[in-house]
């Protein structure tokens, strides 16, 4: 896996390795779950997140996200989390989110595979996402009113 890793840096593509990659895949759905949603749905840029109601949201999104991941088998903490998506939110701060770009060019997003992976698979476990319930439904509530328009 080394000579990968070394011919994709060397091709530019600076790639990181992993021992756990459901960890890491999760990571990023979370970070993904507590930024596109709200931003596409407020049409704001990521940087607006850090807003106080808008932060708000983000978080208890994300902790209810969280716990599905947790039932899941995904070793990871709320402050962990909380950290990088910080660190998301300022590296990304001027970017308008893929899901909000969709939104406004009047496609279909990828809500169903963020938010309606989590419902999945919390309902699997027991566990309810009322939350992530909602913002997939209003997110797909623009994308029917986007294509009707």
């Amino acid at each position: 896996m080394t000579s990968l890793v070394s011919a994709l840096d060397n091709a530019g593509l600076s790639p990181t390795w992993t021992e756990d990659i459901s960890r890491s895949i999760w990571q990023k759905l979370l970070i993904n779950i507590a930024i596109n949603p709200i931003c596409a749905i407020s049409g704001v840029r990521n940087g607006a997140l850090l807003e106080n109601d808008l932060w708000e949201q983000s978080q208890e999104l994300l902790e209810e996200s969280l716990s599905v991941a947790r039932a899941s088998g995904i070793d990871i903490s709320n402050s962990e989390m909380q950290d990088l998506l910080i660190e998301v939110v300022d590296s990304t701060s001027e970017n308008r989110c893929s899901m909000l770009q969709d939104l406004m060019a009047g496609r279909k997003t990828e809500i169903d595979s963020l938010c309606g992976y989590v419902i999945m698979m919390g309902e699997g476990l027991g566990i309810p996402t009322p939350l992530n319930s909602m913002l997939m439904a209003l997110v797909k509530g623009v994308e029917m009113s986007s294509q009707r328009d």
